[in-house]
């Protein structure tokens, strides 16, 4: 059986119920932003000295855009999703712990970028982040989708709904 791609389908998994999809739907714009973000890094890097830093700039507001739309997803997770896993699992150690700081490292290599203006920045929080996707479609998110009941599933959509699903699973 094939495993892989983030983005792929996995027999094994769950379900997701329609809160946890949503989380793991709002992925997919990341993850493409996040691939512009490297091209425009790439573009940057091989650049002459004479556009370095017109593109040094279009890479810092694009990159603050990006932060703009990352931060409601990292926030619905952090706020209402990591501490109602964590009255099962715990926060210290495990994987709320992990997820929270791969939260942080990609947030302070962003704002490094931001204000050092070196690419290699960038280009951990893209790595971070896309691992950290991963961890969350592949692990977290079933793991939810197994340990929260059908009314903690209704208070997390309850929290998080800010747009609809598009036909994503239902928590019955």
């Amino acid at each position: 059986m094939q495993r892989g791609c983030s983005m792929g389908m996995n027999p094994e998994q769950p379900i997701l119920c329609t809160a946890l999809a949503q989380l793991k739907k709002e992925h997919g714009p990341l993850v493409e932003k996040m691939l512009e973000l490297q091209q425009l890094a790439a573009q940057f890097v091989h650049a002459e000295a004479i556009r370095k830093e017109e593109l040094l700039v279009e890479l810092q507001a694009q990159t603050a855009a990006f932060i703009a739309e990352l931060e409601p997803h990292s926030a619905r997770e952090e706020n209402v999703l990591f501490p109602m896993m964590a009255k099962y699992i715990g926060k210290e150690t495990g994987p709320i712990a992990v997820m929270e700081y791969e939260h942080e490292q990609a947030k302070r290599l962003l704002n490094r970028f931001l204000e050092d203006g070196f690419p290699d920045y960038l280009q951990n929080a893209v790595e971070t982040l896309r691992g950290h996707f991963q961890k969350e479609e592949q692990v977290l998110f079933p793991m939810a989708e197994k340990m929260l009941s059908e009314e903690e599933k209704q208070h997390l959509l309850e929290k998080i709904a800010t747009r609809p699903a598009d036909g994503v699973g239902d928590c019955q």
